[in-house]
């Protein structure tokens, strides 16, 4: 029986993601890189393809090394090479097809590869000549003056977002859904936008401690917490619970690392908006270092 393989790509012994795993989790390159592969023979054998099912006994026994290495490993892969137990870019990477002679079983050969280009070539003309008549009718409407088309005339920026392009929209929905969760789950799944209910998690200055945050008590304040959803819920951007709550972290502890004592008989309590305006500063001067520590932004 022949075996079965997987792919890897080129760059994948210097990709720059294993370092930022192994200073986040504190844990060698080398062992990040090895649960990796572990990882991928995993997803490659399960039924779902793509999705893990190893556990973290099984990881920690296979690696000689302590079931707390793992956790902090695999919780810091999330959102950078794993997206709950999918392993991120496999249906990319991971093509069905033949390959040295290891034909998979669900791989198409080359007359239906073939067959089925033609039928998306014919598909594709259809509906660009669906969409041909459908821009005549629109024109020829286009002549009649309606209240809505005043309406719109006179709200421009509800005119401009029904004229903006699908990309564009389809971004601006994406960045809408609420967090998601499931039964039996404490935490949603996927990435979502900030939201103002958002909550880290119970352990989560546990979680600090493996990403190499120590959160003395408490934690976090609600003042730290506002500022930080007032932020990222502008910023309009989407991450996993578990990027969220590293970024949380780094942000509460930049925070109080800028926090100087107040010296007696000052009273600061004139000064107006003076702690929101310099926590966003610190949350932004917080997340360019992050940024340029990852690559982000070339100093050069």
């Amino acid at each position: 029986m022949a075996n079965a393989w997987l792919r890897l790509w080129h760059d994948m012994p210097n990709d720059p993601k294993w370092r930022t795993i192994a200073r986040v989790s504190g844990q060698p390159i080398a062992t990040v890189m090895a649960v990796y592969i572990h990882l991928l023979v995993s997803a490659s054998r399960n039924v779902t393809r793509g999705h893990i099912d190893v556990t973290t006994e099984d990881l920690a026994s296979a690696l000689d090394v302590t079931e707390e290495v793992i956790d902090s490993i695999l919780q810091t892969m999330q959102g950078r090479v794993l997206d709950g137990d999918l392993i991120t870019g496999w249906e990319k990477r991971q093509v069905l097809k033949e390959d040295n002679g290891n034909v998979s079983q669900t791989a198409k050969s080359p007359a239906e590869r073939k067959r089925a280009q033609r039928e998306r070539e014919k598909l594709r003309k259809q509906n660009e000549g669906g969409r041909d008549e459908s821009r005549i009718c629109h024109d020829m409407s286009r002549q009649v003056t309606t209240d809505k088309d005043t309406d719109k005339e006179l709200n421009p920026t509800h005119n401009a977002r029904e004229s903006a392009p699908i990309s564009e929209q389809e971004v601006l929905s994406l960045q809408a859904v609420p967090p998601v969760f499931l039964d039996g789950l404490s935490e949603p799944i996927g990435k979502f936008p900030m939201t103002d209910s958002w909550h880290p998690s119970r352990d989560f200055r546990r979680r600090a401690a493996l990403w190499g945050v120590a959160l003395p008590e408490p934690e976090f304040t609600p003042a730290e917490l506002a500022v930080f959803r007032d932020y990222w819920s502008d910023e309009g951007k989407v991450f996993t619970q578990v990027q969220w709550e590293q970024k949380f972290a780094r942000h509460v502890n930049h925070v109080r690392a800028q926090v100087k004592p107040v010296s007696k008989g000052v009273n600061h309590a004139a000064a107006p908006g003076g702690t929101a305006s310099r926590a966003v500063q610190e949350i932004r001067a917080a997340r360019e270092q992050w940024e340029r520590e990852n690559g982000f932004i070339n100093d050069g």
